[in-house]
């Protein structure tokens, strides 16, 4: 992920959305491989790809928390967030199972 372009400043409290609708080609290349791998990648793996494509090509530096805030509750990307809650059924999914006692 290269190329040049301007920094985005705008008055948001959430960097990510400042660049948000920008049409800054790094930005959107980013944001596309996050939605293009939500259902390969956990998300929290993604956050790690994010923070260090943000911090390199566009000199960000955000927390992991920042960027997984973004993602689920200002982006709301519906394969990101689809994707999380299919990946924490399945934890809650298999606690159950581990937790149900069944008498014959």
């Amino acid at each position: 992920m290269s190329g040049s372009g301007a920094r985005v400043r705008l008055p948001f409290s959430c960097p990510l959305c400042a660049y948000t609708g920008s049409e800054h080609a790094i930005f959107d290349e980013i944001m596309a491989y996050v939605g293009d791998n939500a259902h390969r990648v956990h998300l929290d793996e993604l956050v790690s790809h994010v923070q260090s494509a943000l911090r390199d090509e566009l000199s960000l530096a955000l927390t992991r928390q920042n960027i997984r805030e973004h993602f689920l509750a200002h982006q709301c990307d519906q394969r990101i967030v689809l994707n999380t809650v299919l990946r924490d059924l399945v934890d809650i999914v298999s606690v159950a199972k581990k937790q149900l006692c069944i008498d014959k």
